[in-house]
């Protein structure tokens, strides 16, 4: 029997302990957090009458994970895509409309991002440069500018991106934040085939990869580059600690660890304060 302590019950800390107690339902589990509740940076408010997410309010649906997570505890039925009235993009002193199923900020076709980019950069967005496949991980606004343009990154991309990682995209791992693109980066393939899907579909020729589980559900399901859950993000902590509750990890709170050392008889030893 292993005894396993996990510091902090955000919700790193939480789905740590479910994948231990899915992997391994023989190690015992204890949650250790300092503040008065589980959740971290995801937790709801009462506004109006009514709670409200005070931290994040929606996940990115290209991630995997979290929804993997939501779905395994047993709460994928409450997982919902964000209805918004349509965004804009305010460039050469006037808003227009987002491109649309844009892969963020990427458009599908050259024109949809007329009005937000110049004749002259639509025509350098609708030419990719040919790149050779890349051997190691880049920044997203670095790989975008080359392939497509600055003004890509700039009008586009940043906007999106930026907002969603409160980050710079030429700072941002293309890995990290847009598997999907990186993978195409990877193969020496453009960001997207513009003006090539009919050639493909009737030319002879090796065909594309199929699309996996994940990308025809996302398609099928949620068009939106967001995914939230019913009754906001911050409620899922709640029912991850729940479910782990249920696998009989314990979950201590007001308890602040100052110091973890290795102990004569083997193992560590966990020292602090609290409940």
């Amino acid at each position: 029997m292993y005894r396993i302590v996990i510091v902090g019950g955000g919700i790193a800390g939480l789905a740590a302990a479910w994948e231990l107690v899915s992997s391994a339902p023989d190690v015992e589990v204890t949650i250790l957090e300092q503040t008065d509740r589980v959740g971290g940076k995801l937790r709801r408010e009462e506004v109006g009458g009514h709670l409200v997410d005070v931290g994040a309010e929606a996940m990115l649906a290209l991630r995997p994970e979290a929804r993997h997570l939501i779905e395994e505890i047993g709460a994928g039925a409450d997982l919902v895509t964000p209805a918004t009235v349509a965004a804009s993009v305010y460039s050469y002193g006037a808003l227009h409309p987002m491109p649309p199923r844009s892969m963020m900020g990427i458009p599908q076709q050259p024109g949809d991002a007329a009005g937000i980019l110049s004749d002259a950069e639509v025509a350098r967005l609708a030419a990719p440069e040919p790149l050779p496949p890349l051997e190691s991980d880049a920044s997203v606004g670095d790989y975008v500018a080359a392939v497509l343009g600055d003004a890509v990154v700039d009008r586009l991309v940043e906007p999106l991106l930026g907002g969603v990682y409160a980050g710079q995209a030429r700072k941002l791992s293309l890995a990290a934040t847009m598997p999907q693109l990186y993978a195409r980066a990877v193969a020496g393939e453009p960001p997207v085939a513009y003006g090539t899907q009919k050639h493909e579909a009737t030319s002879p020729g090796p065909k594309p990869p199929p699309a996996t589980p994940d990308s025809e559900k996302l398609s099928a399901q949620s068009p939106s580059p967001f995914i939230g859950l019913r009754g906001g993000v911050g409620r899922l902590p709640e029912i991850v600690a729940d479910a782990v509750r249920e696998r009989g990890v314990q979950i201590r709170i007001g308890v602040t660890v100052r110091g973890i050392a290795p102990q004569p008889a083997g193992g560590w030893g966990v020292g602090g304060g609290g409940g």
